[in-house]
């Protein structure tokens, strides 16, 4: 399924052949595979969904762990330990869905950034391939997880959206009247989130994540932006 941006032909995103890769890295075969570039269109970054991060972040694995730990611990207390025993193989269950189901989207998930658009590889039934150009890019939001890694929300002109159950996980939650698509889990995230302000900062201002703006701004003698974090 292409689900390709104003702006953009449906032609230029090719089918995936896209197989899993360690580490959040993304090979430039496979980027040739996902999509034809313009010739002037460069590829900044290239990456992918850290598993386990994204099970917690996107699947909620840890809290679900912690609901059926307390949950086993009420049975103990209460009806012994066939109880507790009971809730807490419904729960590690429970978990390793999940985690397969994090797996499986990770897996078959690849975030391409170049110097015109970005493009989101996902879907783990059904293959959506979808291409932001960054001129409709009106903010990038991060939100920093555990070493290094974090979030990336893409906040859109209001002439501008996505479906948000087309993007989910890879969508900014509960942002429903006006989805944002969302980098999941990607290693070096501050980095990431700086580069991805000064790609945008070419077609049009952004707000960009503080620290970045305030990098940017010293360096080119400006004065400080400011921005905004998810």
């Amino acid at each position: 399924m292409d689900l390709t941006a104003p702006g953009n032909a449906p032609g230029d995103l090719q089918p995936r052949s896209v197989a899993a890769h360690a580490k959040g890295q993304v090979p430039e075969a496979a980027v040739e595979a996902i999509f034809r570039r313009a010739a002037d269109e460069e590829v900044l970054w290239r990456g992918k969904p850290e598993f386990f991060r994204l099970a917690a972040s996107a699947f909620h694995t840890n809290s679900v762990a912690v609901y059926f730990a307390v949950l086993a611990v009420i049975g103990l207390v209460s009806d012994g330990w066939a109880s507790a025993l009971t809730v807490a193989v419904m729960g590690l269950a429970a978990v390793l869905v999940l985690m397969a189901i994090a797996f499986f989207c990770a897996r078959n998930s690849a975030y391409v950034i170049t110097n015109h658009r970005l493009v989101m590889l996902i879907g783990i039934a059904v293959e959506k391939r979808i291409s932001v150009p960054l001129k409709h890019v009106q903010s990038a939001n991060l939100r920093m997880r555990s070493k290094g890694h974090g979030d990336i929300a893409f906040e859109l002109k209001a002439d501008h959206r996505l479906g948000y159950l087309l993007l989910w996980p890879h969508v900014r939650p509960l942002r429903l009247g006006r989805p944002q698509p969302l980098l999941r889990a990607v290693p070096e995230a501050e980095t990431l989130a700086a580069m991805i302000a000064e790609a945008c900062a070419k077609f049009s201002p952004i707000e960009r994540p503080a620290k970045a703006a305030t990098q940017a701004s010293s360096q080119a003698g400006q004065p400080d932006l400011g921005g905004a974090t998810a």
